[in-house]
């Protein structure tokens, strides 16, 4: 079983077959999200638990990166801008000549949950706060309207929501 080796990205025709590696072990330790670029070379992963040691109680709660790796393999690399935001789920747009991701998690300034953009201008926090909770996937209209899946609540009393971010 693939995930049985760690935590990693992996790759399976869509018709089925075998389970082909692409990166598995440190630095991914809760890889949530995957895209990938306009010119399928590179994937970009969130992970929200990345640069935590579990055997530091001190350790900052602000944890987590987006890292980019070539498609073929290699060495995953942290997406500069983006620690400490716990990003969770992502999406990528193709902005004029430029790949912009979207992607949710927290905003590393406030902590409080966010849906975040980081393109060639560095990292924006797109919106914040209510009536984000635990923002999770994102999807990227054409016309650039952003879909956010949120939940709240714990226990029985969950419920979830798509919230559209437009402007």
């Amino acid at each position: 079983e693939a995930g049985a080796e760690s935590m990693g990205v992996f790759k399976v025709a869509a018709s089925g077959g075998p389970v082909t590696k692409i990166f598995s072990g440190a630095p991914l330790q809760s890889p949530l999200g995957i895209a990938i670029s306009s010119d399928d070379k590179t994937l970009y992963i969130a992970d929200s638990a990345a640069g935590h040691d579990p055997n530091d109680p001190d350790a900052r709660p602000g944890v987590g990166q987006i890292f980019k790796l070539p498609v073929a393999g290699g060495t995953p690399m942290v997406v500069s801008g983006t620690e400490g935001t716990r990003p969770r789920g992502l999406d990528l747009r193709a902005e004029g000549n430029n790949d912009v991701l979207y992607f949710s998690g927290n905003d590393p300034q406030s902590g409080a949950p966010a849906l975040l953009r980081i393109g060639t201008g560095g990292l924006t926090t797109v919106a914040s706060g209510e009536p984000f909770h635990d923002p999770s996937g994102v999807a990227v209209a054409d016309n650039g309207d952003v879909y956010v899946t949120d939940s709240t609540g714990s226990g029985g009393s969950s419920r979830a929501s798509v919230i559209k971010v437009a402007g």
